[in-house]
């Protein structure tokens, strides 16, 4: 004789329901998420082809002041000769640019998208080059004649004290130099001093921010600095204001009156040319800075930061270019030479 359970189907189709709840809940959660983190990595392509963008419309600008100095000195160039010196006059379309935070916005209805973009642009000439401070063979900092690296460091390390004290700046600056048999190939390189760590949130500048280890020091090829295209961050060493937050009217008129190839040593000419723009006498630059200053007013290397914005996620990298030689009657193009995601 058979007994009947006539509780057990009701029991399975609970159970068979059960699954197939907790099934499809799943799936349609993870269909959420999928599409949430689609979206996500969407926004973030945009932003970052945005923030490449930046470099782009950056490069556009350099090439634009190299073509305007071209046509300026085709028209004073003998045939078969080499351009002369670059003209002094071009170098208003350069100050227009560096040191200077631009926003460009896109709209949907004009670019079929909605985002922004934010760059800026400096001179790699305007930064201390740290491989000019010291003798990687000798493991020493470069005294010779007036110049004296370990002073200019010393003299730079009391002026970072919101990062460390001036010693400690000497001491692992000293260090992480040591390490290295070659000059460096990135001021990043720095970054492997544990006392260097005090700079871990300003590697790189900020808009808002006057300090930056990249934008204070460079691993270039030069040895002095251009005193038009100071850096952000060495102007704040130097107490003076950094070129983008002056007038460009009131600079063009004082460039008007130098000549490109005056060689007149800077402590004969600041106080005329360069004190009026930057309000500080040549008697008041601290000696240690007064031997960067370049004589020759020139600069082929330049940084640039671009932050790209999309959907509220920024994308922010950094690159370092170069100009190409060119010839009489084509300027040289810049290219990229370093290339960094931050």
């Amino acid at each position: 004789m058979n007994k009947k359970n006539p509780g057990f189907v009701l029991i399975l189709a609970v159970l068979i329901t059960a699954v197939m709840t907790i099934a499809v809940t799943t799936l349609i959660n993870r269909a959420l998420v999928f599409g949430r983190i689609t979206s996500t990595l969407q926004k973030r392509e945009q932003a970052r082809l945005l923030a490449l963008s930046g470099i782009q419309i950056a490069l556009a600008q350099l090439a634009a002041t190299s073509e305007q100095k071209n046509s300026d000195t085709k028209k004073t160039s003998p045939p078969g000769q080499s351009p002369p010196p670059e003209p002094i006059k071009s170098v208003p379309g350069l100050l227009k640019i560096i040191n200077r935070w631009q926003q460009f916005n896109f709209t949907q209805e004009s670019d079929n998208l909605d985002g922004s973009c934010q760059l800026y642009i400096a001179s790699e000439q305007g930064k201390i080059n740290i491989n000019a401070l010291y003798d990687f063979k000798k493991k020493q900092f470069i005294k010779q004649g007036s110049f004296d690296g370990l002073k200019l460091c010393q003299f730079i390390g009391g002026r970072l004290s919101s990062f460390m004290t001036s010693n400690k700046f000497v001491e692992a600056l000293k260090s992480a130099l040591k390490e290295h048999t070659e000059p460096l190939q990135d001021i990043t390189q720095l970054l492997t001093q544990t006392q260097f760590a005090a700079f871990k949130n300003n590697i790189f500048l900020e808009p808002n921010s006057n300090m930056a280890l990249l934008d204070l020091f460079t691993a270039g090829t030069h040895t002095l600095v251009q005193p038009w295209f100071l850096s952000r961050s060495l102007c704040s060493v130097i107490e003076i204001p950094c070129i983008g937050e002056l007038d460009i009217k009131k600079i063009e008129n004082f460039l008007k009156t130098l000549q490109p190839k005056d060689m007149t040593p800077w402590s004969e000419r600041w106080n005329t040319t360069v004190a009026p723009v930057y309000g500080k006498q040549w008697s008041a630059l601290s000696p240690d800075v007064q031997i960067l200053f370049n004589q020759k007013l020139e600069t082929d290397a330049f940084s640039i930061i671009s932050y790209g914005t999309f959907g509220g996620i920024v994308e922010k990298i950094y690159a370092i270019v170069y100009k190409q030689q060119g010839s009489r009657d084509k300027p040289g193009a810049y290219c990229i030479k370093k290339l960094y995601w931050i």
